[in-house]
């Protein structure tokens, strides 16, 4: 998302800018133009879809919070979390998790998103997936996509399959370059 790019019709910029642009058409014709790939669809979420999930699945356990993050936390969100291993956490202090943004680069804060994002998964691959099914016409609901309701509830499906052998993730710069 914080890759320079050309966006049509703009000047260069970051490439998530290109959805506050023109919304979600022109982030597709930027992607398209620049890295020569064609897009079949979009689903866009807000924060919100993160606090729901959380709460559906019995909130989420964070390996740590250190004492940077917690000085973060309490500066930025006014949210005392003392620094600890294993804290559990519920929708909306696991969202406040990933949005921290003090003291620490970008890099720390995707990676606690994808800390947040692994634990969901988690939760849905070992929990009981009832409650977050007692969730999902109100998630469709939030979800702002170029697919219809069946189109997206199978990709949701195929998705939760596909989490069965795990996640690869992958960031640039890569470790060590």
């Amino acid at each position: 998302r914080d890759t320079y790019c050309e966006i049509p019709g703009y000047y260069p910029t970051k490439l998530n800018a290109a959805c506050s642009f023109g919304g979600p058409s022109l982030l597709i014709e930027t992607l398209e133009y620049n890295y020569n790939i064609k897009i079949d669809g979009y689903a866009r979420v807000g924060f919100d879809l993160l606090e729901i999930i959380i709460d559906a699945i019995g909130g989420g356990t964070i390996p740590e919070i250190d004492e940077t993050e917690s000085a973060a936390l309490k500066a930025s969100f006014k949210v005392d979390i003392a620094p600890a291993t294993n804290v559990h956490m519920d929708g909306k202090h696991a969202l406040m998790y990933c949005r921290i943004r003090k003291y620490q680069s970008d890099f720390y804060r995707t990676e606690r998103q994808r800390e947040v994002i692994s634990q969901i998964i988690k939760g849905i691959a070992v929990d009981d997936i009832v409650p977050l099914l007692q969730v999902v016409p109100d998630l469709l609901s939030r979800i702002d996509c170029s697919f219809s309701e069946w189109e997206l509830t199978a990709i949701a499906a195929q998705a939760v399959l596909c989490m069965i052998g795990g996640i690869e993730q992958q960031h640039i710069p890569a470790d060590g370059t």
